[in-house]
C-alpha cells in the first residue's frame, strides 16, 4: 500500500514538473516571437496608437487593430489630384462647403487654405466618417474653422459606414459659399443637377462606384462637363489618375 502511495506522489511531482516545463517553454517561445517581430517588422510600422500621414496630414490608424499592429502605413499620394486642386484654387478668407468628408484630409487642406479668416462647412452621411473627420481636424489643429454636419446631401449612393441618425439635406438647400467641394462617391451627378447655389468655384471628383445594392454607377465624364456647362461654369482644370477625374469648374461670369 505504501508503495502505491509513494508512486502516486512521485507521479504527481513529475506531472507538476512537466506542466511547469511546458509553461516555461511557451513563455520563452512567445518572447522569442516578440523579439524577432520587434527587430525585423515593427521598426517599419507607425508607432502603436499614433497617427499616420495621408498626403502630409495626420490621421489616426485605419482600423482598430492598427492600434496594436498598424498594417496601413503612410499614404503620401492619398487623393492626390483632389488635394492638389484644393491647394491650388482655394484662397484665404473664403467660405467652403464640403460634400463628403471621408478621412477629413480634404477638409484639413481646405481649412489650411482659407486660413483663420475663412470657414469650412462639411456634410458627411456616414457616422464613422463623421467621427474620422472630427478626429482629423482636431489632430491637425483646424477645428476652430470647421463645422462638421452628420448629413446626407441628396441621394444615398455609397456611404462608407452606417447612416446612423444622419439628417437629410436636399441639394437645393446647400448654403451659399465661395467654393463647393464634392467627393460624394457617385452622388455628384444628382447633386449638380439640383443645386441652386452658384459658388465662384466647384471642385468635384468623379469615378465609377457601386451603390448600396451593388449596382455600378457608370463613369460619365461627358455628363459631368455637360452639367457644368448647364450651370454656367467653364471647366478650367481637369486632372486624371487611373479612373478618378478631378474637375475645377469656374463660374463663367465670375
Amino acid at each position: 500500500m505504501k508503495s502505491w502511495i509513494y508512486r502516486a506522489n512521485e507521479f504527481q511531482k513529475t506531472a507538476g514538473f512537466y506542466k511547469l516545463f511546458k509553461r516555461t517553454v511557451y513563455i520563452l517561445y512567445i518572447s522569442l516571437i516578440w523579439i524577432v517581430y520587434g527587430r525585423t517588422i515593427r521598426p517599419f510600422l507607425p508607432e502603436t496608437g499614433q497617427y499616420v500621414q495621408y498626403n502630409g496630414r495626420a490621421v489616426f490608424p485605419e482600423s482598430y487593430g492598427d492600434r496594436f499592429i498598424p498594417w496601413f502605413p503612410d499614404k503620401p499620394n492619398y487623393e492626390e489630384n483632389y488635394v492638389a486642386c484644393i491647394q491650388d484654387y482655394i484662397e484665404e478668407g473664403e467660405r467652403v462647403v464640403v460634400i463628403g468628408g471621408g478621412w477629413g484630409v480634404s477638409t484639413v487642406v481646405a481649412a489650411e487654405s482659407v486660413g483663420k479668416t475663412g470657414e469650412v462647412i462639411v456634410f458627411e452621411g456616414s457616422e464613422q466618417s463623421v467621427q474620422r473627420v472630427e478626429q482629423t481636424i482636431r489632430l491637425n489643429g483646424v477645428e476652430n474653422r470647421v463645422a462638421v454636419n452628420h448629413t446626407i446631401v441628396g441621394e444615398r449612393i455609397s456611404l462608407r459606414g452606417n447612416e446612423g441618425g444622419a439628417a437629410i439635406k436636399a441639394p437645393e438647400e446647400l448654403p451659399e459659399c465661395d467654393v463647393l467641394l464634392i467627393d460624394s462617391d457617385g452622388a455628384e451627378l444628382s447633386i449638380l443637377r439640383k443645386i441652386e447655389i452658384r459658388p465662384d468655384l466647384i471642385i468635384a471628383e468623379h469615378h465609377a462606384v457601386c451603390d448600396e445594392s451593388g449596382v455600378a454607377i457608370e463613369y460619365q465624364p461627358d455628363t459631368m462637363i455637360g452639367l457644368f456647362t448647364q450651370l454656367g461654369y467653364t471647366v478650367r482644370d481637369q486632372r486624371t489618375k487611373d479612373d478618378h477625374l478631378c474637375y475645377v469648374a469656374m463660374r463663367s461670369n465670375g
